[in-house]
């Protein structure tokens, strides 16, 4: 949810039908319940099933995938409660802290889930130049790369964000209680630029993965790990689903933190309120294009909790489909 001044217009001064007002917010509640639901069964499903299986948590995308679902839980399990809970915060200066505190924690969490995406195109896109570091680097050195890389984002989001907001122009909302004026830089920072370099950098990876076929290259002949082979490369439609996904849940919400003109204060809000849905609703839309792996696909196709492996036995059968762990 945004809070910026900027997105919110000035109901006292302007004609609205409070009724239409009141029904998009009973839709948008009912909607993120669902979503917090959903999201947070459907996200804990594909970590349980990936951080279970040797082979498949050893790739470095299904790292990435692993810190993404976490991403995700955590939308769904703090910053979601924590935006739907505004109306019981009626001492001002419990509510001040409420709103910084989500303030923060969404533009973070924006942060991570941006930049995490775009790492995960990069890496896409370093596995069809068969750039193999595991030649470079030693044992040690190729954990600190991957802890590295799936870190980055969340330590460079907790010195950022909070810095920008300690830094930016504020609006008093109460006699004690002051946000941010406007969202516009960190929103460029937090989503348009990630989301951007990301549909680049993808539209690059469909034209070189293009290229290397027409070349003879065959999808199980290319190095597809940038430290350790993994069962096939991935299929670039996978990663244009995604970030098509992304830019559809959280590009209308950075743009309207410029000054965009409406023809009526109704438009406005219809137009917000679609905003703050697809928002809302990534973690539930984004678990779909990682379906479109094939062994995450397979993996979860035949994972069952329930059912006990053997002592030291876990086989991994991408191509047939069949999985025991």
């Amino acid at each position: 949810m945004n809070f910026s001044n900027e997105t919110y217009p000035n109901l006292e001064t302007e004609d609205f039908p409070l009724d239409l007002l009141q029904k998009l917010m009973i839709a948008f509640k009912a909607f993120h319940g669902i979503v917090i639901i959903s999201g947070t069964l459907l996200n804990l499903w594909l970590l349980l099933a990936i951080a279970t299986s040797q082979e498949l948590r050893s790739r470095m995308r299904n790292k990435l995938l692993i810190s993404t679902c976490v991403l995700h839980l955590l939308i769904c399990l703090v910053e979601g409660p924590l935006q739907t809970t505004f109306a019981f915060s009626i001492d001002y200066g419990h509510f001040c802290s409420h709103i910084y505190a989500a303030i923060n924690i969404e533009l973070i969490l924006d942060f991570v889930s941006n930049y995490t995406l775009l790492t995960m195109v990069i890496v896409f896109v370093l596995q069809l130049i068969d750039l193999k570091l595991s030649v470079w680097l030693s044992s040690l050195g190729q954990r600190l790369v991957t802890v590295g890389v799936i870190l980055l984002p969340w330590v460079a989001s907790l010195i950022t964000i909070p810095a920008m907001i300690m830094g930016s122009a504020k609006v008093l909302i109460t006699l004690e209680c002051s946000i941010p004026y406007s969202y516009a830089t960190m929103r460029l920072l937090d989503t348009v630029i990630p989301l951007s370099l990301a549909a680049v950098i993808t539209v690059v990876a469909v034209l070189k993965k293009r290229r290397r076929f027409r070349a003879g290259f065959t999808s199980s002949g290319m190095q597809v790990e940038l430290l350790s082979p993994g069962p096939q490369m991935d299929e670039a439609k996978t990663y244009i689903a995604a970030v098509g996904v992304a830019l559809c849940c959280d590009l209308i919400i950075a743009l309207l933190e410029y000054e965009l003109n409406f023809e009526s204060l109704k438009a406005r809000f219809i137009v917000l309120y679609i905003a703050f849905t697809l928002e809302c609703a990534r973690p539930l839309f984004m678990f779909f294009p990682w379906l479109m792996f094939k062994d995450v696909r397979q993996r979860l196709k035949s994972w069952k909790p329930w059912l006990r492996p053997k002592p030291g036995i876990e086989s991994t059968d991408v191509q047939s489909g069949h999985t025991q762990a």
